[in-house]
This record gives structure tokens, sequence and C-alpha cells, in this order.
């Protein structure tokens, strides 16, 4: 599986205005650096057995997408809807 590819793809179904700068593998860990709409940059550390998981298992898929999904929520700035 190619884990970057993976992680760019299911990044943008999390988390719309996020981009994926950076992904850094280790024998068990694979770090990930998501970039917001600011330019601001926030990492975070999955289980290299999660992320291989999460193709066929739905519980690894969702334990992976809110591992991105936090990461992403600390990147994009939150866009104001106009209401007072």
């Amino acid at each position: 599986m190619d884990t970057r590819a993976f992680i760019e793809r299911l990044v943008p179904e999390v988390a719309h205005n996020a981009t994926v700068v950076r992904v850094e593998e280790t024998q068990d860990i694979v770090r990930v650096v998501i970039a917001g709409t600011t330019g601001v940059e926030a990492g975070c550390e999955i289980r290299r057995a999660t992320v291989e998981a999460a193709p066929e298992d739905p519980q690894a898929r969702r334990r992976l997408s809110t591992a991105l999904k936090a990461c992403a929520d600390r990147a994009v700035a939150p866009v104001p809807d106009g209401r007072a």
C-alpha cells in the first residue's frame, strides 16, 4: 500500500480545507503533517498498524480518520458564517 497516497485521499474527506504536507514513516509510526487554510501546520503520529489496516478494516479507518481530523482541526482556521 502507498501510505502517503492513501492518507492524501483520506484527508480531504475528513477536512475539506486541509492538505497533506509531509508523511514520514518509521517501523512503528506514521507521522503526518497537515497544512490548513492559513498555512498553519499541525502534525500527528499514528500507529503504522492502524494505517495499514485502514483500507480493509472499518474500525481502523475510523480511528485513522479521527486522528487526521483532529490534526487538521488544529491547522484549519474556522470560517465565520457572517451571523452576529
